[in-house]
């Protein structure tokens, strides 16, 4: 006996996927979205991948790295001096974790597998792209 499974895309298997595939419930906006909207600032969610194609990361860890050095362990401490921290990063380290993110990005482009994007990323020719190995 042969049994066949519809896997075609339009497949409504709950209602969670009925749901999910209304055309009002796609365009609709998360609560956070809005409310950061409201504020008049943009919102971008960054899909979900490694951390080294995300700058923010980077700024993160130099942050923490900055309160750890500047801690007393003690929370009221750590409430004055977080706002402190996160703005005594300057534009220009900002930047060079971007430019970082992207030529990781540009070596996971590239077909590179982690350790390949690793040495690519490391021994770049200049500082606008990675190195190739034309």
């Amino acid at each position: 006996m042969i049994f066949f499974i519809d896997i075609r895309p339009d497949y409504v298997c709950c209602a969670k996927h009925l749901i999910s595939i209304q055309p009002d419930f796609k365009e609709q906006k998360t609560a956070i979205n809005e409310a950061v909207e409201a504020q008049g600032f943009l919102f971008e969610l960054f899909p979900k991948y490694h951390c080294e194609t995300n700058y923010i990361e980077r700024y993160w860890g130099a942050a923490k790295r900055m309160a750890r050095d500047q801690c007393d362990y003690s929370f009221k401490s750590l409430e004055k001096n977080v706002p402190k921290i996160l703005d005594n990063i300057s534009l220009s380290k900002i930047r060079k974790f971007t430019r970082k993110a992207w030529r990781y990005i540009e070596a996971y482009s590239k077909d590179c597998d982690g350790l390949n994007a690793e040495r690519l990323v490391k021994k770049f020719k200049s500082h606008r792209r990675i190195l190739t190995d034309d």
